[in-house]
């Protein structure tokens, strides 16, 4: 459990709270955790910026390897 706030000093053992389960806004997570795929807002299926900026190369491997260091 990782807390947002910190726990307030006026807090005693056997005081009670209320958990909330987080999010980390990643498609996988909204899909398998919350069950909720179909509404889910983002771009799960973009390539990421590697395959955006991929260019031919003559002097080198096609390997899928990272373009930008």
């Amino acid at each position: 459990m990782e807390l947002v706030e910190s726990v307030p000093p006026r807090w005693r053992p056997g005081d009670e709270a209320e958990l909330v389960a987080g999010c980390d806004w990643s498609f996988t997570t909204c899909r398998e955790r919350f069950g909720n795929g179909l509404n889910f807002r983002g771009f799960p299926h973009i390539p990421g910026a590697d395959a955006a900026l991929a260019v031919a190369k003559s002097d080198a491997r096609h390997d899928g390897s990272a373009v930008v260091p």
